[in-house]
């Protein structure tokens, strides 16, 4: 198989880790049936043979193939002789997260079907349907199992003619069935266009599996096995009522943790680019919960109320954001409510009608030296003295250009406050530490620090402040800040 043979290799490490189990166990490929040869007659053709026999029959047709057992003899009543054909016009597409890049294709969907008199008893699928003049129904369930968010499958490929005889042998070509299920494999999770095998469709990224059955002559039937037999809330199907022979069925299941949603509200804060303009809200909502689910956020203030409504997987999060109108805005202190599954409040003071914040950073608490391997005591002060609104800000320590700490800090107008950043400081090596607080200027500092070991913590270098405010600031509006 060359890359593909790397592909599937590497793929059994993935598996291991994936939150869930996707058993594509499209087992099928090389039944064929064949005929034993001789000139054993079955009878003469029974106009009047009773549909109960044929429906046993593919009940056992059912159990030879199920599990994939391979070699089977089946025996045919007389009743049956001449009226049992081999389908393949019908077919089925597997489909991951929706993307057309991950799928099977279509695959044929064979069948093997007695018909008499306008009447019909199938084997198709894994599944016995029956067919009379009040319409379609399902004797035995489909191939098809699903259960905690794992979707198995097996669908038997069917190969041969069947003509008078009293027996009929199943076989299975073991080879074809391994390059057969190793092709289904990559296509469901590669682009199979591309020159590279890479990933599409991650095995620990898939989320839904939607299963397709096209010409079917029992598709009502599938529908309503689906319809019936699952969770709407994990599975979505065709109408049954709006299918018709021969019309596409869809299933969709929802795959991995299928736990419902739950939309957790955190971090709500407000800011105001400059006077005039409207507040903008933020608001972070997780989904702590497993489904992908659109839900309603709502947002209620003094002046007013908002929804949003976004769409999250789980152990996803999004930041939403509403706004409030600047002509609306009133001195005073002022609830602002972000409401999902659960409520965040958060006050907003506002000391007249159009406040804007003015923030510094003051680093003046954090020392010039540090010994190796001992946690210093380092303040740093964000103030809002000069401001009119409540500052919403979030500080970040960076080390060597990645973020190695945050705080989020709220800072009423007219007040200060301390924020500890000792504890984050990474004393136990060199580096360069950045702080900045977002809606106001990052701030920049090369930091040193000694490689000596602790016990010699007296020749530690001298250092610069890893926070301290840029020497061009020129103005004290925010928009002059860099």
């Amino acid at each position: 198989m060359g890359q593909g043979s790397s592909l599937l290799a590497g793929e059994r490490g993935v598996s291991n880790v994936t939150a869930f189990t996707l058993l594509i166990g499209i087992t099928l490929v090389g039944v064929v049936l064949i005929l034993v040869t001789g000139y054993v007659s079955i009878g003469e053709t029974n106009q009047q043979a009773n549909m109960e026999v044929a429906e046993e029959s593919m009940l056992q047709v059912d159990s030879a193939l199920e599990g994939n057992r391979g070699n089977d003899t089946i025996s045919l009543p007389d009743q049956l002789d001449g009226n049992v054909d081999v389908s393949n016009d019908q077919s089925y597409v597997l489909t991951l997260n929706e993307n057309d890049k991950c799928t099977t294709g279509k695959r044929n969907l064979s069948s093997i079907e007695y018909e008499e008199n306008n009447q019909r008893v199938a084997y198709e699928g894994g599944g016995v349907w029956r067919e009379t003049e009040s319409g379609t129904t399902m004797t035995s369930p489909p191939d098809v199992s699903y259960n905690d968010g794992s979707l198995s499958l097996s669908f038997v490929e069917i190969n041969g003619n069947i003509q008078s005889t009293d027996e009929l042998e199943t076989k299975t070509n073991a080879t074809r069935q391994r390059i057969h299920q190793e092709n289904l494999t990559r296509y469901l999770y590669t682009d199979t266009d591309a020159d590279d095998l890479s990933y599409v469709c991650r095995p620990s990224e898939v989320e839904n599996a939607t299963l397709e059955i096209h010409d079917s002559k029992y598709a009502s039937a599938w529908a309503r096995w689906a319809k019936d037999n699952h969770d709407s809330q994990l599975v979505t199907v065709t109408d049954p009522s709006t299918v018709e022979p021969g019309d596409t069925v869809t299933i969709t299941y929802q795959l991995g943790d299928v736990s419902p949603a739950e939309f957790e509200v955190t971090d709500v804060r407000a800011t105001r680019a400059s006077s005039g303009d409207d507040v903008k809200v933020t608001a972070t909502v997780e989904n702590v919960g497993g489904l992908r689910q659109e839900r309603d956020v709502e947002f209620t203030h003094p002046w007013g109320s908002e929804t949003a409504q976004p769409t999250i997987g789980g152990g996803e999060s999004k930041e939403v954001t509403f706004y409030i109108d600047s002509n609306d805005l009133s001195s005073g202190t002022h609830d602002l409510t972000v409401t999902a599954d659960n409520s965040t409040t958060t006050q907003l003071e506002l000391q007249n009608s159009n406040p804007v914040t003015d923030v510094d950073l003051d680093a003046s608490g954090v020392p010039r030296s540090a010994a190796v391997g001992v946690t210093p005591s380092a303040t740093v002060t964000v103030d809002n003295t000069n401001g009119g609104m409540t500052a919403f800000e979030r500080l970040t320590l960076r080390e060597d250009g990645d973020v190695t700490a945050k705080w989020n800090v709220t800072v009423p107008p007219g007040e200060t406050k301390d924020v500890s950043v000792g504890g984050a400081l990474p004393t136990d090596n060199t580096g360069t530490q950045r702080c900045s607080s977002a809606g106001t200027w990052p701030l920049t500092a090369r930091v040193r620090r000694s490689t000596s070991p602790p016990a010699r913590t007296a020749t530690s270098a001298s250092r610069a402040s890893p926070c301290r405010r840029t020497p061009t600031r020129t103005s004290s509006s925010p928009s002059s800040r860099r």
